[in-house]
C-alpha cells in the first residue's frame, strides 16, 4: 500500500461531499425544501465524520512536521470548527418559517450556503496544498495502513446508512429539474 492511498480517500470524500452539496442547491433552487434540509442534514453528518477523522487520524501526523511556517496544525482544527459552525447555523435555518417572504428566505439560504461553501472550497485547497502532502512526508507505512483502513471504513458505513436516500433525493431533484427544463 502506498503512502498516497489515504490521500486518494480524502480526496474522495471531499468530492462525494461536494456532490451531496450540489444536490442540496438544486433542491434548494426548486423550493424543494424538504428534500433540500435531508440531503442537508445527510451532508452535514458526513462533514462532520470528515472532518472528526482528519481531526484524529491525519492531523496528528501532521503535528509531527511543525513548527511549520505556513499552516500549523491549529490553523486546520480552527477552519474545522467554524466550518461545524456555520454548517450548524445553516442547517438550523432551512426550515421556513411563516411569515417569511419564501423568497426571501431563499435568497438568505443561497447566501448563507455560498459563503460555506467559500469556506469548504478554500479549506480544501489548504488541505491539497500542505496537510495532506506533509502528513504524507511523516505517516510510516503501517500507520497509513491504518489511516486508510479507519477512514474508509467509518466513511463507508456512513455511506451505506444514508447512501439510498441520497441517490433517491438526488433522482427526485433531477427529474424536478428536468421537467422544468423540457
Amino acid at each position: 500500500m502506498s503512502k498516497s492511498d489515504w490521500q486518494s480517500c480524502y480526496r474522495q470524500m471531499h468530492e462525494a461531499l461536494e456532490s451531496v452539496f450540489h444536490a442540496h442547491l438544486l433542491a434548494l433552487a426548486s423550493y424543494r425544501f424538504a428534500e433540500a434540509a435531508q440531503l442537508f442534514c445527510v451532508y452535514h453528518k458526513q462533514l462532520n465524520l470528515h472532518i472528526e477523522l482528519e481531526d484524529t487520524l491525519v492531523i496528528p501526523v501532521f503535528k509531527r512536521a511543525e513548527p511549520l511556517k505556513y499552516w500549523p496544525a491549529s490553523t486546520f482544527l480552527a477552519e474545522h470548527q467554524k466550518i461545524q459552525k456555520l454548517a450548524s447555523s445553516y442547517e438550523s435555518k432551512l426550515h421556513h418559517q411563516p411569515g417569511l417572504d419564501l423568497r426571501d428566505h431563499l435568497l438568505a439560504l443561497l447566501e448563507e450556503a455560498r459563503r460555506l461553501q467559500h469556506l469548504i472550497e478554500h479549506h480544501h485547497l489548504r488541505e491539497d496544498r500542505a496537510l495532506f502532502p506533509v502528513t504524507a512526508q511523516f505517516v510510516h507505512p503501517r500507520e497509513a495502513s491504518h489511516l486508510l483502513g479507519e477512514s474508509e471504513a467509518k466513511w463507508d458505513s456512513l455511506q451505506r446508512e444514508h447512501g439510498s436516500l441520497i441517490a433517491d433525493m438526488k433522482a427526485t431533484v433531477e427529474r424536478h429539474w428536468q421537467r422544468l427544463l423540457t
